[in-house]
Parts: structure tokens; sequence; C-alpha cells
């Protein structure tokens, strides 16, 4: 028994043209499949929160990394939130004994302590806020990365957000992106044209 009669028929069976179109139909099938449930993954409900923090006994220059618009990512790398206000930053402050005995704050010189908010989302209807295997509830503990670095944090509050105000909060980012974009664009080419003879 030949693989491919005289006919064109692979095994005496089927066409090896129709064979090939069986094949690429499947093919296109699945990535099709893949493709529509691929946007509503990413379409699904969600519920948006804005969660407060302090980032704590960060080097001066960690601090400083910490930005409005920063992307916050989960440990494996995905994108969980946006920084949202510029920080406010100042010297950790530490407690230190008096030899009296009195417990008194002290601020570090060398730390710096920075306060921001950012938004997140979660699946909608989902009971907690997880990042990575934490969970961030008021006055916990834990840990956010940023693309440069991982750094402490204390959560201070967390307010829901209505999709529409997530939405607001995303496109003032994005003028605020833009602005400074251009502005940084204005100023480059400022300084070009005074060093032009």
């Amino acid at each position: 028994m030949t693989i491919i009669d005289d006919k064109g028929k692979l095994f005496g069976w089927i066409n090896i043209i129709d064979l090939f179109v069986i094949i690429l139909l499947l093919v296109l099938i699945g990535v099709s499949i893949r493709f529509f449930t691929q946007k509503k993954i990413a379409n699904e409900a969600k519920d948006f929160y804005v969660v407060q923090v302090r980032g704590t006994e960060l080097g001066p220059e960690i601090a400083e990394m910490i930005t409005k618009g920063m992307q916050i990512k989960q440990p494996d790398g995905t994108n969980f939130g946006v920084v949202t206000t510029d920080p406010e930053v100042g010297p950790t402050q530490v407690y230190v004994t008096t030899p009296q005995g009195m417990l008194v704050p002290r601020a570090q010189p060398k730390m710096m302590d920075a306060t921001f908010s950012f938004l997140c989302s979660v699946p909608k209807g989902s009971s907690e806020i997880k990042y990575g295997s934490q969970s961030f509830k008021a006055g916990a503990k834990g840990f956010i990365e940023s693309n440069f670095t991982k750094f402490t944090v204390y959560v201070l509050s967390i307010h829901s957000v209505t999709l529409q105000e997530a939405q607001e909060i995303q496109q003032s980012l994005q003028a605020d992106e833009s602005t400074s974009a251009q502005e940084s664009q204005n100023t480059s080419s400022q300084e070009s044209q005074q060093t032009a003879p």
C-alpha cells in the first residue's frame, strides 16, 4: 500500500490538499476561540479600589523612584495597579527611649517614608484584594513591587471606586503623562536653541 496513490489520496482515504485545508481550518478555529475567550476575560467585570499605603524605611533613592503614574507589578510581573498621587516623602520616624525611660519619636535621617495611593482592580464580587500570596486589608503590613524595586508598606486605607471614577483617574494620569512629556520636549528644544550658534 502506498502512502499517496495515483489519485493523490493519502493512504487511499483523503486527498492531500483536502487534508491541508482541514488542518488549516482547525488551526484557525482554535486561534479564533482563544482570541474571543481572551477578550471576554479582559472585559470581565471588575471592582476598583484606591489603596493608600505608607512605604517605610526606604532609602532616599527608592523614595524618589515612587512617582505618580508608576506601575505596581504583581510578583509574577503582571500589572497590579498604578500610583495615583504624588507621594508625601519625609524622614522615617523611629521611637527611642530617653534616659528617663520615656519613648519619644525621632527622625531617622538616612531612611525615608513615602505615603501614596494607588488604583487597583479585582474580579467583581471578590471579598479581598489579593497581591501575590498576601491580602491587602487596612492596617496590614505587606510589600509591593515596581519595575525597579520591592518595598515594605503599611496599608492605611482602602476605598472602593466605581468604574466611572476609575476611568476618570486613569484619564487624569494619561493627561498628566502627556503634559509632562510635552513639557520635557519643549525644554529640550529650548536648550538646543540656546546652544545653537
